[in-house]
């Protein structure tokens, strides 16, 4: 009976030790942690870090992110490359190892089995962990976290920003000197007004404002508040050319503002862009990536746009005149929508050939040698075929086939081969040629000077 009553003891202390780290566990991660902060001890030892790791990166990702996915093999390269100086840690806090292994065979069954997607077996990955969603609060990815060998926050960043270089100086300096991403801070400031009111009671009901790239992620917000009776769009760290491309997009302009957002992002709605700049490149990304950082601080922009709801659908109406009246008084250019003459691809039907869906399951699959869509609508498969646009050739590529229902097209061999698209589209009555047109294009060009 003592042996019994013993046993019974250490099982309640060893419950209730257990009890006591997890509570423990909690409250430390209920603060977020910022750089030159520590993580808990708790959370610490649970990160395979290797025993010479001078710098273990948290590389936050999801089955949704298709970048993070993408890239991979790129971590592994840097991986290697370190071998024990480095640790990179693949970090999913929402979805659990089954829910990932699940979510990579359904996208699978689609694909080559020399392009199936997976966690690489390189690197270490902890699933389904929402504690370091606690930690390290984000709301998009990649999201990178630089810890030292002691579990000290050196940098949180985009995951462009791991490279070579960068890792070098980090290892070298302990330190790094890079934009940081807070995403924590982007949310604070969409949910507040960047015009606040000097005396409370007197609220601004209409402004625009402007201000310079600050530290944190690129975010875009549409707000209704009926009780003030006003509108409200944001644009946090956009380039130049994107805030042209929304302000002038036509597809937006019978849309109501409420709505707006169902139709950013949208494929449908596309307007074709020429550059005619003498520094074109400046509003260009840089292939570089050790040089994004500073371009993002010389070429992101907020813009902030709020006045009255009856308003609300003159929007890009204040927003064009905004953004030309800023960015040509700063880099002496504007925007504007004009019909011009190209020589362009033109998509059209030649015959009635078996083209209309026979029905089944929706597939959209493309890999490197073939695509394949069964069921799909065809503006969908119209995204696969704009490949072949190139505006800095003056060369658009039109729809003209006038189809509207769900389609089962295949297509294999080259796909990078305009001509091999060609010879296998003439089986589906459907032919690409060159032919003149009026089309309406954004063209972002240099003021004139007197």
């Amino acid at each position: 009976m003592r042996k019994e009553l013993i046993v019974i003891i250490i099982i309640l202390f060893v419950i209730s030790a257990k009890g006591q780290q997890f509570e423990k566990i909690y409250s430390e991660n209920f603060k977020s942690l910022n750089v030159g902060d520590t993580v808990p001890e708790t959370l610490w030892r649970s990160i395979p870090k290797g025993n010479r790791a001078k710098l273990v990166i948290l590389d936050f990702w999801s089955t949704y992110c298709g970048t993070c996915i993408e890239a991979f093999p790129k971590m592994e390269k840097l991986q290697y490359y370190f071998r024990g100086d480095i640790q990179i840690v693949l970090i999913n806090t929402t979805e659990t190892d089954s829910v990932v292994k699940q979510r990579f065979s359904q996208t699978n069954r689609k694909r080559d089995r020399s392009k199936w997607l997976g966690t690489p077996a390189s690197l270490p990955a902890l699933n389904g962990r929402i504690e370091f969603h606690t930690l390290f609060p984000y709301t998009t990815v990649p999201h990178h976290v630089w810890l030292n060998s002691d579990g000290k926050v050196l940098s949180i960043t985009n995951g462009y920003n791991a490279t070579i270089e960068n890792i070098e100086k980090c290892i070298k300096q302990n330190k790094v000197s890079l934009i940081q991403k807070n995403d924590v801070l982007a949310n604070e400031v969409v949910q507040n007004n960047l015009i606040q009111p000097a005396i409370p009671i007197m609220p601004p009901v209409y402004y625009s404002a402007f201000m310079s790239f600050f530290q944190a992620s690129e975010n875009l917000k549409l707000k209704i508040d009926s009780a003030k009776s006003v509108f409200k769009l944001s644009l946090y760290n956009y380039d130049v050319t994107s805030h042209f491309k929304i302000a002038f997009e036509p597809g937006f302009s019978n849309i109501p503002f409420e709505k707006l957002k169902y139709a950013f992002g949208n494929s449908e709605k596309r307007i074709r862009t020429l550059l005619e700049l003498r520094d074109e490149d400046r509003f260009q990304p840089p292939i570089d990536l050790n040089l994004m950082d500073d371009w993002k601080h010389r070429n992101l922009f907020t813009y902030e746009l709020q006045g009255m709801i009856q308003n609300s659908n003159d929007w890009q109406t204040y927003m064009q005149q905004d953004i030309n009246r800023f960015f040509g008084g700063i880099f002496g250019i504007e925007g504007k929508v004009e019909t011009r003459k190209f020589t362009c691809l033109v998509l059209k039907r030649i015959n009635e050939s078996a083209l209309v869906s026979t029905g089944g399951i929706l597939e959209n699959s493309i890999q490197e040698h073939g695509a394949v869509w069964r069921n799909e609508k065809f503006r969908n498969i119209m995204n696969f075929f704009y490949r072949f646009e190139n505006m800095k050739l003056g060369r658009p590529l039109l729809d003209e086939t006038g189809i509207t229902y769900p389609v089962d097209l295949k297509l294999v061999g080259d796909l990078t081969s305009l001509k091999n698209i060609k010879e296998q589209l003439l089986q589906y009555g459907l032919d690409i040629t060159e032919e003149e047109r009026a089309v309406e294009v954004l063209v972002i060009k240099d003021k004139k000077r007197f």
